[in-house]
């Protein structure tokens, strides 16, 4: 049977679904819970396999009171959760947090206990928690479906983590899924020293990051190292390209030299790449170049579906398709300066 990797339009987020009818469910980041319940429960998928968390800024991962009510409500409905990954740090800083308000005994802390309570409670009972951790052997696999963390591993973490607590982008998880001989790899928002120490490891073994679909990472943003970006796509030498934005974001994403960087790809006859999607349109297909520099970084003033939901589905290596939510031609089509179509204004 077939395996689907679903993009869903979460905004300027990432939410990703993997399935196949044979094989448990595998998410990648949960931003609004209640989206991820909603699509499962549409597809009648009530065994997830494996939650992967790859870092907790707020677009990939609610609070934890919230991903406590996500699994309250989850196993109320008859739905099971094997494994959930998430890195040891984001406990670490829950913990401290705790610690931090226990004293004043606020609503905050009241919540914030009882959401780590029913974590630990489910730890004894039905879900492994494990830390994501760089290897050759995968971290989940079932059927024909495996999936293995590239990044980071154990050293980098703890390393960068001394070095930035903060800088959670760099060590968001990247994972690598295969099914079938078919590869896809999801980028996280992995940037600056993460994509550095990525290329590091696997420039002498392109093979490892050589993908059929790959999701940019963090939204369409354009790293101070951008030079290994245009390293780390040109080795990953995908033929589809995801971007998961937001139209209204205020970060200006995503950044034309991106748009830029995907289009001297899709015209390079070496290159593997013919086609990039975005979840949402974004201010540079709807602008030109001094209507953006007059509003600075500010987004669209609504949010606007471009290909919307976006599933790539795939029964083998040498037969995968993918569709959009939306009519995505007759989208492009009203954009001034469609990017994908390489009509951006520069």
């Amino acid at each position: 049977m077939p395996c689907e990797f679903v993009f869903l339009a979460v905004e300027n987020a990432d939410s990703i679904i993997v399935s196949s009818d044979d094989d448990p469910t595998v998410i990648v980041d949960i931003p609004i819970p209640r989206r991820v319940v909603d699509f499962l429960l549409s597809r009648r998928k009530l065994h997830i396999g494996s939650i992967y968390i790859t870092h907790t800024h707020r677009d990939h991962f609610a609070p934890f009171s919230e991903f406590s009510a996500f699994l309250e409500l989850w196993f109320g409905l008859g739905g099971t959760v094997e494994r959930v990954f998430i890195l040891n740090e984001a406990f670490d800083a829950v913990y401290e947090e705790l610690k931090r308000l226990e004293k004043a005994k606020s609503a905050k802390f009241k919540e914030l206990h009882h959401a780590m309570e029913r974590l630990e409670f489910w730890r004894v009972k039905t879900i492994q928690f494990h830390h994501p951790n760089r290897s050759l052997t995968p971290s989940y696999q079932s059927g024909h479906l495996t999936c293995f963390v590239v990044h980071p591993d154990q050293l980098f973490a703890a390393r960068h983590h001394v070095k930035s607590k903060k800088g959670l982008n760099e060590r968001s998880v990247v994972l690598k899924f295969t099914y079938k001989g078919f590869i896809a790899l999801m980028l996280a928002d992995v940037e600056k020293d993460g994509l550095d120490d990525i290329l590091t490891l696997y420039s002498e073994q392109p093979e490892v990051l050589r993908s059929d679909l790959v999701k940019i990472p963090h939204h369409g943003a354009w790293p101070r190292n951008s030079s290994s970006l245009v390293s780390l796509l040109k080795l990953v030498d995908a033929e589809l390209a995801v971007l998961s934005v937001g139209s209204k974001n205020p970060y200006g994403h995503v950044v034309p030299a991106l748009f830029q960087l995907l289009n001297a790809l899709v015209d390079d006859k070496l290159a593997r790449l013919s086609k990039f999607l975005c979840t949402e349109v974004t201010r540079t297909c709807v602008w030109n170049l001094l209507e953006r520099e007059a509003a600075g970084q500010r987004g669209l003033p609504q949010r606007m579906p471009c290909a919307g939901d976006i599933v790539v589905t795939v029964r083998d290596e040498a037969d995968w398709t993918w569709k959009t939510e939306t009519d995505h031609p007759q989208v492009v089509t009203g954009l001034k300066h469609a990017a994908c179509e390489n009509r951006g204004d520069y």
